[in-house]
């Protein structure tokens, strides 16, 4: 059940940040709606995706996360939400102003504990909710899937010379079949890896141009593919009401920018025949199909006719400025915040009046003065046998210390916690790190023979690895961690080193 709490709080976070860039398009969506070919929206919608995705991207000091004022953890990741959090106690926050440090009494740890687990309880909960959202939505969409193929298995395939015209100026290579059917009121494009075009057997000849060429700029677009993509990933983050949101528009302006590309190739004088073609697909309502695939009519008719009349072709200058405005903002919301301007803002943010971001630090609050009481600085043993540093700490050069110890000795962990990484990272092959909470971190270099896994949870004193022998010999390095700086491990050390 960790596993799926842990995956559920990474599928959490990312969800925060694709949020903050959600709204960010929306605005410029809303803003610049009649200014801004659609294509160009689509750009930033597909750096929506990313953020969906992916926990991790460059850094930039001018990154629009900077206003999201959001927690660092390294260089290129970022979280809303501390790791630990379900083990955390709601006591550790405290707004009333009579309360007093001697109030803060040994039996306190009976209630934190009570908290801990009515923490872990919610957060477990909610990633079984979650769970089941998605397979709830995974058998919804199997389900209509199979009804459209059963719709489409009886259509025989159309000759329509027409096609290679089109394909000709769209300049595209792959050979494309088009099959009809009287099971269909609408033409659309279905298929991953052979996309095929599937229209009615009722359309007049005279919309087979627009049908054809709208359905050849969606496989050209590779549409067929980013649409099913989109929607695997809001099935992910069910839970965000703006993630429907957001996919809800970015299918919707990925059928306007089709019908802008139709009317720049057919030219503005087709305007009035294109949107009567719409509208004759548009009100037939035999099958409803569920908005997985790129289709000609039906889809957001309404809006798709009103932008179309609006529709005028840009000059050069236009498109140059647009795009450079779109490149710009999209930079901007691809991008992470670097450490030193998370720091800031970290900072920042604490200084304000009500630190709500702060539930995971070991504070108490006294009143709206907000005067912190820090718990008390922990104090380690030593993780190997012997007491010699071969290599002292260096706040520039060397951030650790080199413990010296005997080749096959046993690394310990110096207190209980939880294994936040286990690999190779920087000039380490192996390399352990240790989350103890509170924003306390301990890392084991040098290691071989591994007995622990990442998000593996261990007791103090438990085995972690074996000494290596890699660079000057059997030694252990060995840091400390706080809040992403490094300290001093002789000064938080229980240990007189020789």
């Amino acid at each position: 059940m960790g596993t799926i709490k842990d995956i559920f709080l990474f599928v959490l976070n990312m969800s925060l940040t694709a949020t903050f860039v959600a709204v960010i398009v929306i605005s410029i969506r809303l803003l610049l709606l009649k200014r801004l070919p659609k294509f160009y929206v689509c750009f930033l919608w597909w750096i929506l995706l990313f953020r969906l995705i992916s926990p991790v991207s460059m850094t930039n000091n001018f990154s629009l996360m900077n206003i999201a004022k959001p927690a660092m953890e390294e260089d290129i990741s970022i979280s809303y939400l501390h790791d630990n959090i379900s083990t955390m106690p709601l006591t550790k926050m405290v707004f009333h102003s009579d309360i007093s440090y001697d109030s803060i009494t040994p039996d306190s740890h009976i209630i934190d504990n009570a908290d801990i687990d009515w923490n872990f309880n919610i957060i477990l909960i909610a990633s079984i909710v979650w769970l089941l959202g998605i397979v709830v939505l995974v058998v919804y969409n199997m389900i209509s899937y199979i009804k459209t193929l059963s719709h489409i298995r009886t259509a025989t395939i159309c000759r329509v010379p027409i096609i290679n015209d089109i394909k000709k100026v769209l300049k595209i290579k792959r050979d494309i079949k088009i099959y009809e059917t009287d099971m269909i009121d609408s033409p659309f494009v279905c298929g991953i890896l052979t996309p095929r075009i599937y229209i009615p057997v009722s359309i007049d000849e005279c919309q087979f141009p627009y049908i054809l060429t709208h359905e050849c700029v969606h496989i050209k677009r590779k549409d067929y593919i980013i649409k099913p993509f989109s929607y695997l990933l809001l099935i992910m983050h069910w839970f965000n009401p703006l993630v429907w949101v957001a996919i809800k528009l970015f299918n919707q302006d990925i059928e306007m920018a089709c019908d802008e590309k139709v009317i720049s190739i057919s030219g503005e004088n087709t305007i009035k025949e294109y949107s009567h073609t719409l509208l004759s697909f548009g009100i037939k309502k035999k099958v409803a199909f569920f908005g997985l695939y790129p289709s000609f009519g039906k889809s957001h008719l309404v809006v798709r006719i009103n932008h179309i009349l609006k529709f005028r072709k840009r000059s050069i200058s236009e498109k140059i400025l647009v795009t450079m405005f779109v490149v710009g903002i999209g930079f901007c919301l691809i991008t992470n915040p670097s450490m030193s301007q998370a720091k800031k803002i970290t900072q920042d943010w604490k200084g304000s009046y009500t630190q709500w971001s702060d539930i995971y630090e070991d504070y108490f609050y006294k009143g709206s003065k907000i005067e912190a009481l820090e718990v008390k600085e922990p104090k380690y043993d030593n993780p190997v046998s012997m007491k010699v540093i071969s290599k002292d700490y260096d706040v520039d050069n060397h951030v650790g210390i080199d413990i010296l110890a005997y080749e096959g000795e046993m690394i310990t962990a110096v207190e209980s916690g939880r294994v936040s990484f286990v690999g190779e990272a920087g000039s380490f092959k192996c390399l352990i790190k240790i989350d103890h909470g509170n924003g306390y971190e301990t890392w084991y270099g040098n290691c071989k023979e591994v007995k622990v896994k990442e998000t593996e949870e261990i007791v103090k004193g438990e085995p972690i690895a074996v000494i290596g022998s890699e660079g000057t010999g059997p030694h252990l390095h060995f840091s400390i961690i706080h809040k992403g700086e490094f300290l001093n491990p002789k000064e938080y050390m229980d240990v007189e080193f020789q």
